[in-house]
């Protein structure tokens, strides 16, 4: 994995995947194994992750619980205050979510109060888990939720995106308190010496940035810098994810000093370009198209794109093979297979 990272000699290219908790069952079912840790293993996947917890005892607020559903699904498919107060819907499908509670609306920034980090259980099972894997795996760090996503969950996305323009010292104000509580999260993370930590935001649609790049190098960039800066500190690897077309900021996130992007959508931009123009000071990370091939295809077109990426993206390493976003249900099983049995098998390309 550090070879890939710092693009150096490799037999084969690492293998990673960011799998939803129902395609798990399916998973394990057709395996016939008990957990997810076995079939990470017979899929070849070479990082494993881990986050933060909230503190021990904790349960979300309940507005509408899942009827019927094992402990895996119990926080993806139900309408819960979570512990920010941010009220998160289950949507019509009940795979996805709607924020349509927010604090910051209805409380002043200065009175409201962030999650305790030193509440009791945050990081134990991180730390077991840290433990357990580093012999064998690279280790990341997530974070779940960037400062753009965190402060937009707390205030309101309309109402911050407002904020930035016309209200720049209570955007400020608020970015700097999340930045703050983030590094410290992160922190906390890249101190169980985990050897990579996940940062970010989406700041893209599949047409382009959702925010002018003016803004996001005003109010983002700087604070990425200082939160990168930070991370390094412990001597980890920092991976930044943004769906979407972002290409216009990647050269301000190499400036930021990022080792590894994520996931570089095939619908959006030109993956091999992407490798041409910044492979030599970036690693990528994801590119196997979620929303088109491994939806739609077949397995012998997912073989094709995973032997292409690894042609095109692949040489002189720099290349962490997996799939655009979290592979859900919707994804043929023998996809999936097709995905990891390619990855497994094809030698490294240089």
């Amino acid at each position: 994995m550090i070879n890939a990272i710092e693009r150096g000699n490799l037999d084969r290219l690492p293998l990673d995947g960011w799998i939803r908790p129902e395609t798990w069952l399916l998973l394990r079912n057709h395996f016939g194994v008990e957990d997810n840790e076995a079939v990470m293993r017979i899929l070849g996947i070479d990082i494993r992750s881990v986050i933060m917890d909230p503190p021990r005892g904790f349960q979300p607020t309940y507005v509408f619980p899942p009827q019927k559903l094992s402990k895996d699904f119990e926080n993806w498919y139900a309408t819960i205050f979570d512990e920010w107060g941010i009220l998160r819907k289950a949507g019509a499908t009940g795979e996805y979510w709607h924020y349509t509670y927010h604090p910051l609306e209805h409380e002043e920034l200065d009175s409201y109060d962030f999650p305790d980090l030193d509440a009791e259980g945050r990081f134990d099972r991180a730390a077991a888990l840290v433990r357990s894997y580093a012999e064998e795996y690279a280790v990341a760090g997530y974070h779940v939720f960037g400062m753009f996503e965190q402060a937009w969950a707390l205030r309101g996305y309309r109402t911050f995106i407002l904020d930035l323009y016309v209200n720049p010292s209570y955007a400020n104000a608020l970015l700097d308190r999340v930045l703050e509580w983030k590094i410290e999260q992160t922190r906390r993370l890249a101190e169980l010496r985990v050897d990579i930590v996940e940062i970010g935001d989406d700041l893209a649609t599949q047409t382009g940035l959702m925010l002018p790049p003016r803004l996001i190098k005003q109010y983002f960039v700087p604070r990425y810098k200082r939160w990168v800066r930070e991370l390094k500190k412990s001597g980890v690897y920092v991976l930044f994810h943004s769906d979407g077309k972002m290409e216009e900021i990647i050269p301000d996130l190499i400036d930021v000093g990022i080792d590894i992007l994520n996931p570089i959508q095939p619908e959006c931009m030109d993956t091999a370009r992407i490798k041409e123009l910044y492979g030599q000071k970036l690693t990528f990370h994801g590119g196997i198209s979620l929303q088109k091939t491994l939806s739609f295809g077949t397995p012998e077109h997912v073989k094709n794109e995973v032997l292409e990426r690894i042609g095109t993206m692949g040489h002189s390493g720099g290349y962490i093979v997996a799939p655009t976003h979290m592979v859900d249900k919707h994804v043929p099983l023998e996809n999936i297979l097709a995905l990891y049995e390619t990855g497994r098998n094809i030698a490294h390309i240089d």
